[in-house]
């Protein structure tokens, strides 16, 4: 794939997770991932860049802005991240070990940058060349989480579906190199194919053999325009069409995307969780409604419990609500009393979630970001989105509302270490009837 000379504007920028994640800072080495995942989350999600021509990113000005960050000079919010050691997700909508940024020796240079700095990052990849003895070297004495994402399929169908990555074997061969070198390693199972969770288990067995620490597995999101974007491999995997798929199974329409009913998700997830957990492998529900009952104090990814000197921002709303008791109360203040930037945050938003031009620049921005969040009224997440909070009858002394954490049947299930059995009809899979 040819590219423009023009570097990659933002390489470095925050998430559209701002709201739920404790490690927002999203770090890539080109605005296009050159996989070609039947899924693609990529092609099928909003961001910076990517409907351009290919740009790549620069690990020079990476390493300027740390030097210049370590002198004192903070021109903006992300730039308070870094110096805060908030971690960096390096893989954030494309990935390093994409042609063009191995080619050119881009994901090489960034990863020296961090190590050189001793920066926390979340090494995030569907490749094996990760392993390689130069990208070793690179890993070993840097503060550094790889995490692995491959799909929970059939795997007679995951080459087809996963197309360009590694295969399984080859992910687990490269996990045994990273963990030898000291590095800990996340296995995420994203997308997770309904109809196709017994492959989980095997998964997970596997995974525990090669030395994985942490395991977090999120289902198939349906995008609404999903029915031209899936790849035909995925798409006579949900027949008749997989929105029409999800939809017959009682799927939820969140945004711009089809979620499959809690109660189902949580049947199989609870299963892998008890299964990772029998291992010594601690889980995360990467499901953003089921983020609360991840292990760790941070989100899916348990990053506060394998990465080292690191800050995890705590101003989103699953964080603090993972410190709250059955029954406690939850505020606005509460969330406001944690550490947020000084600088605003305007231009790291996207333009469906832009803040009112009368506040941009101001220090209000923030608190009225945060607010809007609060009330609902800043697209899908308010605390009630997530399982186990609701919105109670109280409001604080400004009249905004006061939400409460609840016991909830899973967290019943996670305390007692049972499976969660409720009444839900399994998903066929259409590549076991074939």
């Amino acid at each position: 794939m040819s590219y423009t000379k023009k570097d990659y504007k933002y390489y470095l920028s925050l998430t559209s997770q701002l709201p739920f994640c404790s490690s927002p800072l999203r770090l890539d080495a080109s605005n296009k991932c050159e996989f070609a995942c039947a899924y693609c989350f990529a092609s099928t999600r909003q961001g910076f860049g990517r409907n351009s021509k290919l740009q790549l990113t620069k690990a020079k000005i990476l390493r300027e802005r740390f030097i210049r960050i370590k002198k004192g000079r903070i021109l903006g919010a992300i730039d308070e991240f870094i110096e805060r050691k908030i971690p960096i997700q390096f893989g954030g909508m494309s990935d390093p070990f994409s042609k063009s940024p191995l080619s050119e020796n881009i994901t090489a240079d960034l990863m020296n940058t961090l190590k050189e700095f001793h920066y926390p990052y979340i090494l995030s990849t569907k490749s094996s060349a990760i392993s390689s003895p130069a990208f070793i070297a690179s890993l070993k004495d840097s503060n550094c989480y790889v995490r692995f994402s491959t799909t929970v399929i059939n795997p007679t169908k995951r080459s087809a579906v996963d197309l360009g990555s590694s295969t399984f074997d080859e992910i687990l061969r490269a996990t045994e190199f990273i963990r030898k070198a000291g590095i800990p390693v996340c296995f995420r199972f994203q997308p997770i194919i309904p109809g196709h969770e017994e492959f989980a288990a095997e998964m997970i067995d596997r995974a525990s053999n090669a030395g994985v620490n942490h395991i977090s597995a999120e289902y198939l999101k349906v995008p609404i325009d999903a029915d031209s974007k899936f790849r035909k491999v995925l798409r006579d995997l949900l027949p008749p069409k997989p929105v029409a798929y999800y939809v017959n199974r009682q799927a939820s329409h969140q945004g711009r995307e089809y979620i499959l009913p809690t109660k189902y998700r949580q049947h199989h997830l609870l299963a892998m969780k008890h299964r990772a957990n029998s291992h010594g492998i601690t889980f995360g529900f990467a499901d953003n409604d089921l983020l609360l009952f991840s292990e760790g104090n941070s989100c899916c990814s348990a990053s506060d419990l394998y990465l080292k000197e690191a800050n995890m921002f705590s101003a989103n709303i699953v964080t603090m609500a993972k410190r709250m008791q059955i029954g406690e109360l939850i505020s606005l203040d509460d969330l406001r009393s944690e550490w947020i930037p000084k600088h605003p945050i305007s231009s790291q938003l996207n333009s469906t979630s832009r803040i009112n031009k009368s506040l941009i620049g101001s220090d209000a921005e923030w608190y009225v970001y945060l607010e809007e969040l609060w009330e609902g009224r800043r697209g899908l997440y308010s605390p009630a989105f997530f399982e186990g909070i609701t919105k109670s009858d109280a409001t604080d002394n400004q009249g905004l509302a006061l939400y409460k954490r609840i016991r909830t049947d899973l967290d019943i299930a996670i305390a007692a270490q049972m499976p969660y059995h409720p009444t839900v009809p399994e998903a066929k899979s259409a590549a076991l009837e074939t």
